[in-house]
């Protein structure tokens, strides 16, 4: 239309579009809520043990059939904790490779973790370890409260277990640690809320935490071992928890509802890395990528999705 020399132009539909939140791309349908990477592989555990090729396609079963309560992994094998309804499980060693897997001790379902030597895990009596070769478990320290998650680094044992804070209804979690040499175990935090996992780097441990008072701010920390002092890496105004805590050389990477995003260890605000469908149980960084779980609502199954790190 022409009017006054001036041509006008009726802009239909030419509203500037906000981009699409990545959303990674499906290796496989999987199941389970526990995920390990190594360079070729993803291993996903829940109910059995199962592998699946980084480049996609079909899974490989390594244990069928059984529920998982934690698992690890060296260069050569997954150290699973399986059980069977009440009963007391095992502490297996399922070589990568699909050959036959290794009783190592019996356990109830817990959480496991493995350094160089030995495998470590919550037993009746307290924290045991044994040999990833076999041999005779040896206690550590004694009997402990229900337990979130534990992990090992170079020096020292790491744990989470329940508190309750009033009348059955709130619960935060002790964090605390022994020397894997013996010694007495020392509280670092009364204030975890929410822990599945520990966040490990050089010199440092990760964990979620939220004062027990209303109106909270929570907090992604990092405990300095040589200074024995806490500072928050990323802080929000919630009741916030991250399900996984994975450390890079320069990022700590954490879930929040339906997203996982990334933080400089310095500390500092988050950067989306990909958006999910539910708060994703478990995730992973490996060599350039983001590897994590996602529920698939319509198709009713759990999917590993992988994005390049941003």
């Amino acid at each position: 239309m022409r009017f006054g020399g001036v041509v006008l132009l009726a802009l239909v539909g030419c509203s500037k579009r906000e981009p699409s939140p990545p959303v990674g791309t499906v290796l496989a349908p999987t199941g389970g809520m526990y995920l390990l990477v190594d360079d070729e592989f993803a291993y996903v555990a829940g109910w059995g043990l199962a592998k699946v090729s980084l480049d996609g396609g079909a899974q490989t079963v390594l244990v069928a059939q059984t529920s998982v309560a934690g698992e690890a992994m060296d260069s050569d094998a997954i150290y699973v904790s399986t059980y069977s309804g009440a009963n007391d499980g095992v502490i297996e060693r399922v070589p990568k490779d699909g050959s036959t897997a290794q009783v190592l001790a019996t356990a109830p379902a817990t959480p496991v973790a493995v350094d160089d030597s030995y495998v470590y895990w919550q037993a009746k009596s307290g924290f045991m370890r044994i040999l990833k070769t076999g041999g005779t478990p040896e206690l550590l320290t004694a009997a402990q409260d229900s337990t979130w998650a534990i992990a090992v680094d170079d020096t020292d044992l790491y744990w989470a277990t329940f508190v309750q804070l009033d009348a059955g209804i709130s619960y935060n979690a002790l964090v605390s640690h022994v020397p894997k040499d013996g010694g007495a175990p020392e509280v670092l935090s009364d204030m975890a809320i929410g822990l599945t996992r520990f966040g490990l780097d050089d010199g440092g441990v990760y964990w979620n935490e939220c004062p027990p008072t209303g109106g909270v701010v929570c907090s992604l920390v990092r405990f300095d071992k040589a200074t024995k002092q806490s500072r928050a890496v990323l802080s929000k105004p919630s009741l916030w928890v991250s399900n996984a805590i994975v450390i890079d050389s320069a990022r700590v990477y954490s879930t929040d509802v339906e997203r996982i995003d990334y933080t400089p260890i310095s500390g500092g605000t988050a950067t989306l890395v990909a958006k999910t469908s539910t708060d994703t149980p478990d995730v992973k960084v490996r060599s350039g990528n983001v590897y994590w779980l996602d529920y698939d609502y319509d198709g009713g199954v759990m999917n590993l999705r992988t994005i390049p790190t941003p």
